[in-house]
């Protein structure tokens, strides 16, 4: 059993993070895509080492969200 099975503080950590896979799936992009946004630093992202990097998925979805352009806005 994997310590996110027992422990109720790894288990929301577990759900608010990501790896490139479900950044890429909530964001309908593919992983690749995700690479190269996080090496841009065009994303928000957590680097834990080199290759070990998590996304905190509702971070992603505030960052999407922020490129809403509202229908009839006025256009500049």
């Amino acid at each position: 059993m994997s310590r996110h099975e027992t422990d109720p503080a790894a288990t929301s950590v577990v759900a608010k993070y990501g790896d490139k896979h479900a950044a890429a799936e909530l964001l309908g992009v593919r992983p690749r895509t995700i690479e190269k946004w996080t090496s841009e630093r065009r994303i928000p992202h957590v680097r834990i080492s080199h290759r070990c990097v998590r996304y905190r998925l509702d971070e992603l979805e505030a960052w999407f969200d922020s490129f809403h352009v509202p229908v009839g806005g006025a256009s500049s």
